[in-house]
C-alpha cells in the first residue's frame, strides 16, 4: 500500500504545478493582451498605459519618445529622451532607437551626446554606415547645406 500513496501524492504534485503553470501562463498572456490592446491604440494615453502594463517593452517606450519628440501641441524634448533611453536600455541594438535619441538630444542643443548616440548607432547597424554618415554629416554641418543652396553640391545637383 505504501507504493500506492507514493504515486497519489506525485499525481497531485504534479496536478498542482499543473494547476499553477496554467494560471501563471493565462495571467501573463492576458497582461500581455492588454498591453498589446493599449498599445496598438491611436491614443498616446493608452501608449502609457501600456508602458504600465508592460514596462520591458521597448517599442512602446519608443513610441511614447516619437510622441514626445514629435508633438507639435506638447512637445517635451526631455521626457522624450528619457523615453528613448529606457527603449535603447531594453533593446541596445536597435539603431533607430540611437538615430532618433540622436536627433532629439540634436534639438535639444546636447550636440557632443547627440554625436556619441549618432555613433552608436552607426556602429550597430553597418549596413546603413555610409548614408547614415552622410545624412548626419549634412544635417549637423553648416557647410554642406552652403554647398547645396550654392549648387556646387556634391551630389551632383550642381
Amino acid at each position: 500500500m505504501p507504493e500506492g500513496s507514493s504515486n497519489s501524492g506525485r499525481r497531485w504534485t504534479a496536478a498542482a504545478i499543473a494547476i499553477m503553470a496554467a494560471l501563471w501562463f493565462c495571467y501573463a498572456g492576458s497582461k500581455h493582451a492588454l498591453g498589446s490592446h493599449f498599445a496598438a491604440s491611436s491614443n498616446s494615453q493608452d501608449w502609457e498605459r501600456a508602458a504600465r502594463i508592460e514596462p520591458d517593452n521597448a517599442e512602446i517606450w519608443y513610441r511614447l519618445g516619437r510622441f514626445r519628440q514629435l508633438d507639435f501641441d506638447n512637445a517635451d524634448l526631455p521626457l522624450a529622451i528619457s523615453y528613448y533611453r529606457r527603449a535603447i536600455q531594453l533593446n541596445p541594438r536597435s539603431p533607430y532607437y540611437k538615430l532618433d535619441l540622436a536627433s532629439t538630444l540634436e534639438m535639444a542643443g546636447d550636440n557632443s551626446e547627440a554625436d556619441s548616440n549618432f555613433r552608436a548607432a552607426q556602429a550597430a547597424y553597418p549596413i546603413f554606415r555610409r548614408s547614415i554618415l552622410e545624412i548626419w554629416e549634412f544635417s549637423s554641418s553648416s557647410e554642406p547645406l552652403a554647398r547645396s543652396v550654392r549648387g556646387n553640391s556634391p551630389c551632383g545637383n550642381g
